[in-house]
């Protein structure tokens, strides 16, 4: 019966080591440790073929890049630039040789930097609170990407514009001296607003995963307490956004209204990108 259940027991174990991999399996990633250095300038192939056709990344005479694998016939290799750009290169145009921990290191970051996810479209869903007059509310936003690898072309940045739709459920004024000494206090109401913002977002971590940077725009607001009467108060702030899945994240804001009294708000929401 021991040798039986013993059997049964590496039966079990065999099973579940073979087929733990398909349900877990942890992201992986490694480089060769080869450099090259250019022999001349040339424009990096889009393909391992002396028929494809060149791309805009361009390397010159005696410029170090790294190797990232070879052709199915080795005649070619392709390579990762400083700033993360990669294409393939003809052999015999390059001198290969090891590369040194620290080079590794640049360019494995510079490579993730280059295959972190980008998106053109966010769509922000969120609740939100401020002092008065907004109280709590709730909130729908739409932006646009303006540039997909951001203002310096490497995906470090986006700079977004966008707009939505808030409703803000309203806080209790402050109760207002009467002249017979009395204290009043307006009923709490109900108003909209539509923000209209310009986002710049700095990548944060390997993968570019965290998002934050400042908000610049103006906002239209119909306050039934007065306050703006439908004005055109200016509109700053600073967002914070994390995307545990490349399209599915996480966001904070700090809304900061400005006229002639400065309001301040918050919020909390799911961001979906796209």
């Amino acid at each position: 019966m021991k040798g039986i259940r013993g059997d049964r027991m590496r039966t079990l174990a065999l099973i579940v080591f073979l087929t733990l991999p398909f349900f877990w399996s942890a992201p992986a990633f490694a480089l060769s440790e080869l450099n090259a250095r250019v022999r001349e300038n040339v424009f990096l192939k889009s393909q391992p073929s002396p028929d494809s056709p060149d791309t805009s990344v361009q390397v010159t005479t005696d410029e170090t890049v790294f190797v990232l694998g070879t052709s199915v016939d080795t005649t070619f290799v392709q390579v990762l630039k400083r700033n993360g750009e990669t294409g393939w290169i003809q052999v015999n145009l390059a001198d290969l040789y090891r590369v040194d921990r620290s080079d590794y290191d640049d360019y494995f970051y510079a490579l993730m930097r280059e295959r972190a996810y980008t998106s053109r479209w966010n769509f922000h869903l969120g609740a939100s609170y401020g002092v008065l007059p907004f109280g709590v509310g709730a909130e729908g936003l739409v932006s646009l990407n303006l540039l997909r690898r951001g203002v310096f072309d490497s995906n470090v940045d986006q700079l977004e514009f966008g707009s939505g739709f808030k409703y803000h459920v309203g806080a209790d004024p402050k109760p207002v001296l009467l002249g017979d000494g009395t204290l009043y206090s307006k009923p709490a109401q109900s108003f909209w607003e539509v923000p209209v913002q310009l986002l710049w977002l700095f990548r944060l971590g390997y993968r570019g995963e965290t998002l934050l940077g400042p908000r610049i725009g103006f906002s239209v607001i119909e306050d039934q307490y007065n306050r703006f009467d439908t004005a055109l108060p200016g509109l700053t702030g600073f967002e914070l956004r994390h995307y545990p899945r490349d399209t599915l994240g996480l966001s904070w804001n700090v809304w900061v209204h400005l006229r002639s009294v400065i309001y301040y708000s918050t919020s909390f929401g799911l961001d979906f990108r796209f």
